[in-house]
């Protein structure tokens, strides 16, 4: 594909006795936020290690950015940031000192190396921590500090390993916002994640590996144009029966009634993703003295969507 920024074809990895990838086949798009999503065990480690040059496969061929990882590893490395879920700060240094070193060892010095380390703590907000010892910052500090270091040399590609594990509510809502950033900054991303609802808020795509083989790869936006959603519209009080026929006229079928209470009556109607139909089907309702107070399209979850492509229980964690 044109905009493929990373092939995989035919990957093979094995343990002694165990195929932790199997035949493993994918492509992904220059600009996506793609989630590598699996139970444990399923080899998502091992596939982001094989991507980043650190781990050599049995078989097969991975490119990044028009470079041959298992031939050209060295070329590849300065295409790709890869931040492991186990990763190690130097405790003792200071934010600014650990930026220097790193970017020193991907060849960076002098204004080069400034103004990369400039742009990297504009771009992940670490002004505030820059002169303090890494040792003695909270977990989400941390892991910003590990993402600056990831892409201190500005890399086409970013490989992340479970980045939101041990943060907190309030982390987990800037590491999103960090991701919508890189992304802005034109990095392609593949994060490895167990906490879907995270991952919901900023990926495009979701890779879904079982066993070693890839079992689903969703461009969401593509297939939410395939399915069809839970519309939900509230309105003040209750329907008088002119009021649900017109809901029911300008909908083109017959509202659900889903809750009611005192002050309000919530309905559903299924309809597309279509954001331009369903805009103006509000204005519609309106013009139509419908008292509409809430307006809410009830979107296909990835927690749901995993556990529909991966055919397992619901309650499950993946």
């Amino acid at each position: 594909m044109a905009d493929a920024v990373i092939t995989v074809k035919d990957l093979n990895y094995y343990y002694p006795g165990t195929k932790a990838l199997e035949d493993v086949t994918f492509t992904i798009n220059k600009g996506d936020i793609t989630a590598l999503v699996g139970p444990n065990g399923s080899g998502k480690t091992t596939m982001l290690r094989t991507l980043a040059g650190l781990d050599t496969p049995f078989s097969g061929k991975i490119e990044v950015a028009n470079t041959n990882v298992l031939t050209d590893p060295r070329q590849a490395h300065t295409k790709i940031g890869y931040l492991s879920d186990d990763f190690g700060l130097y405790k003792d240094l200071v934010v600014k000192d650990v930026l220097e070193f790193i970017g020193g060892c991907h060849g960076l010095k002098d204004q080069a190396l400034n103004d990369r380390i400039k742009w990297v703590t504009d771009l992940l907000r670490l002004e505030g921590v820059f002169d303090k010892k890494c040792g003695a910052l909270s977990r989400g500090w941390r892991q910003r500090v590990g993402i600056a270091m990831s892409i201190v040399h500005k890399p086409e590609i970013l490989l992340l390993d479970e980045p939101a594990s041990g943060l907190d509510p309030e982390a987990r809502a800037e590491l999103s916002a960090v991701m919508l950033a890189l992304q802005a900054e034109g990095i392609t991303s593949l994060v490895s994640s167990h906490i879907l609802a995270e991952l919901e808020e900023y990926c495009t795509s979701m890779l879904v590996l079982r066993n070693g083989k890839i079992q689903k790869h969703v461009l969401l936006q593509e297939h939410r144009k395939t399915q069809k959603a839970s519309l939900q519209i509230t309105v003040l009080g209750a329907l008088t029966e002119a009021q649900n026929k017109t809901v029911n006229d300008v909908a083109g079928q017959e509202a659900v009634e889903v809750s009611k209470d005192d002050q309000t009556t919530t309905i559903s109607i299924v309809v597309d993703y279509d954001h331009d139909a369903n805009h103006a089907l509000l204005k519609k309702l309106i013009s139509k003295k419908i008292p509409v107070c809430g307006f809410t399209l009830k979107e296909v979850t990835l927690q749901r969507l995993y556990l529909e492509t991966s055919d397992i229980e619901e309650g499950n964690k993946p």
